[in-house]
């Protein structure tokens, strides 16, 4: 499911696909029709914000848990990091695990992939 409320800004490549791909491998029971995956957009005063959502049985919110996640994971954080100066938030929700990215609009809009020092 999509909920787009914004989308002409610039994301860092490969920074959403591992964590969707984390949502549907390891967040829900793909055999349940009640099992859903939710990714949004919006904008803020000084950021755009993208979350992947998805209502499975989530995981243990500890610094140790979170710090055994796979290379997509690793990857995605340290991109945000390298190329917009952000970070990324995991948090579980109402029975929702909810992955945020937040892109400062000074990245967001003026975005090379070639000058991002």
């Amino acid at each position: 499911m999509f909920d787009l409320q914004c989308t002409n800004f610039f994301v860092p490549a490969l920074s959403i696909e591992p964590l969707a791909e984390n949502a549907i491998k390891h967040g829900i029971d793909r055999y349940s029709k009640e099992s859903k995956i939710i990714l949004s957009s919006y904008e803020g005063k000084e950021e755009y914000y993208i979350e992947i959502k998805d209502n499975g049985a989530g995981f243990d919110m500890n610094d140790e848990t979170l710090g055994k996640g796979g290379i997509g994971l690793h990857n995605a954080i340290s991109r945000l990091k390298l190329m917009c100066d952000r970070y990324m938030t995991i948090e579980r929700i109402n029975g929702w695990t909810v992955v945020k990215i937040m892109i400062p609009k000074k990245y967001g809009r003026n975005y090379d992939a070639n000058n991002y020092n």
